[in-house]
């Protein structure tokens, strides 16, 4: 999924505008499966809560010229290149932590007893899961087969272990069903929850917009100058497919297992830090050549790099207002039967 819409212009000024995940999220915007397999379920254990991190993405798009018949060769690219800085990992980890505790308690209070994930390592069938070390980012062959355009960090909340899939390399999700083991065996659904944080958004169609100099006062106060630049829109989100995965028994066709995943994402508009043109010397050395020489050939392209230079404690707030959202959701669903 690559969450930039880019809408080319005559010139190739580069206007980053939309998302794929666009349209309204109000609501409780889910889809589940076998969700009556939890109804005489009333104690649970989450095994993994993992939480990504989109820290670099691109766009890109390309306009042929209307003048020619059929479109003809002529063309002018734009693409924009996207960064996450100034988040230091502790305050990633920080976020995974908080948002594993407020799952807890959001499980709680629809009735379940969640149970320490601790107690599932003392399960034999524990020693055949493959943990990752973390942060974790895709890396080797696994990356380099990969078409993302995206780079992520990836943090395990509470005492949770991330996981790989065997049968997908440097996967996080779906979780592997080597818990179905794990489930038999303590004789109770194991949960594994995932969800990717995106740092910006591009459409006025938000769930809460938040101005962090108000309702994160800091030291610089009202002053703190703090804007989204045209080129690139601030915003954070917790993108659509976020998925809470349940095992209760064996995997297979007729499986009793199932999920919660959100079909909306969950939106936080509001600048939580500065903007700024981080495009190197050599790419607009890059950019003016091709722009010359587009003059003879019709073809030209050009990339501009933008940098969102975040304000850690405005991150931190508006990642876990959207978050705490998408617990809200799934947990909605989670409720068992009294």
């Amino acid at each position: 999924m690559n969450p930039f819409i880019v809408y080319p212009v005559i010139g190739l000024t580069v206007l980053l505008t939309g998302c794929a995940a666009t349209g309204s999220s109000s609501g409780n915007d889910v889809s589940t499966s076998n969700i009556k397999s939890l109804e005489d379920k009333n104690e649970v254990y989450i095994g993994q809560f993992a939480v990504t991190f989109v820290t670099k993405d691109k766009g890109s798009a390309t306009s042929q010229s209307p003048m020619i018949r059929g479109g003809g060769s002529e063309y002018a690219q734009s693409v924009l290149v996207a960064n996450l800085k100034g988040i230091p990992n502790s305050t990633f980890q920080a976020i995974a932590d908080q948002a594993y505790r407020d799952f807890v308690a959001d499980l709680e209070a629809k009735g379940y007893t969640v149970g320490d994930s601790n107690d599932l390592k003392k399960v034999s069938e524990w020693n055949e899961l493959e943990p990752l070390a973390t942060p974790y980012t895709p890396s080797g062959l696994s990356n380099l087969m990969s078409t993302s355009s995206q780079e992520t960090l990836t943090f395990a909340g509470g005492p949770t272990t991330l996981f790989a899939t065997p049968q997908q390399p440097g996967q996080i999700t779906p979780l592997p069903y080597q818990l179905a083991d794990l489930s038999e065996s303590v004789g109770k659904p194991v949960l594994a929850v995932n969800y990717a944080v995106h740092f910006a958004y591009f459409d006025s169609d938000t769930d809460y917009t938040v101005n962090y100099v108000e309702e994160v006062p800091q030291g610089g106060g009202a002053s703190t100058t703090l804007s989204a630049s045209v080129t690139l829109g601030q915003g954070i989100q917790v993108i659509s497919g976020a998925i809470a995965q349940f095992l209760v028994g064996p995997t297979g066709t007729f499986s009793d297992n199932g999920y919660v995943q959100l079909t909306s994402p969950v939106i936080v508009g509001g600048a939580y830090g500065r903007n700024e043109d981080t495009t190197s010397d050599s790419q607009k050395a890059a950019n003016a050549l091709s722009s010359a020489l587009g003059f003879f050939s019709g073809k030209s392209s050009k990339t501009t790099e933008i940098s969102v230079v975040a304000n850690p404690e405005y991150y931190q707030y508006g990642a876990l207002k959207a978050i705490d959202e998408a617990n809200n959701r799934i947990a909605h669903e989670l409720q068992p039967k009294k």
